[in-house]
């Protein structure tokens, strides 16, 4: 008889596994829906500003975007421009890329708390666009090494072309003070 009890008992737990398996897969559905849905409004917000979210695998350089502005910026598709360290290395400006690449890797380095440039990249057009480029380790593997790097891009472009129109103005009206002004 202790036999048939034992698998009375183990049919009956095994009963409830199931049952525990099922709310789990029901609530595994939910958290599912519910990330797809954060993710979606992420995405929707992000887009709208022209800010870039950006993570980087330090030792692959394999980067994960997440949102369409990675590309859009300098004028590539997803497809065209991979996510990886040396795409974004490939595109900076030549003049900038030294000092850049310099304090981003000073930061992976420890030897700064936060990575952070105002920076220019080159468009698949030619043309030269602005970037506000900022990040921060956010994980470190079991030898203190890092591994993840997180950040954030924005498209400053048409604020640095404000900047230099307003440069441009500033001096023309010093040159027509100069002259206007009696000696």
């Amino acid at each position: 008889m202790a036999v048939q009890d034992n698998i009375t008992q183990l049919q009956l737990e095994i009963e409830q596994y199931k049952l525990k398996i099922k709310q789990l897969e029901r609530e595994n559905s939910h958290l599912t829906l519910v990330n797809k849905r954060v993710n979606e409004q992420l995405n929707a917000a992000l887009d709208g500003t022209g800010l870039c979210l950006w993570e980087q695998h330090i030792p692959s350089g394999n980067l994960t975007i997440f949102n369409q502005q990675w590309g859009h910026l300098l004028g590539f598709t997803r497809q065209e421009l991979p996510a990886h360290i040396d795409s974004w290395k490939g595109n900076l400006h030549p003049d900038d890329k030294d000092w850049v690449i310099e304090a981003f890797e000073s930061h992976v380095a420890g030897k700064a708390e936060t990575y952070q440039a105002v920076h220019r990249m080159i468009h698949k057009d030619g043309s030269v666009a602005w970037v506000s480029d900022r990040g921060r380790i956010i994980e470190h593997d079991i030898n203190g090494q890092p591994l993840r790097i997180m950040g954030a891009h924005v498209d400053i472009t048409k604020e640095k072309r404000y900047e230099e129109e307003l440069a441009k103005l500033a001096h023309r009206t010093r040159s027509l003070t100069c002259l206007t002004v009696p000696l």
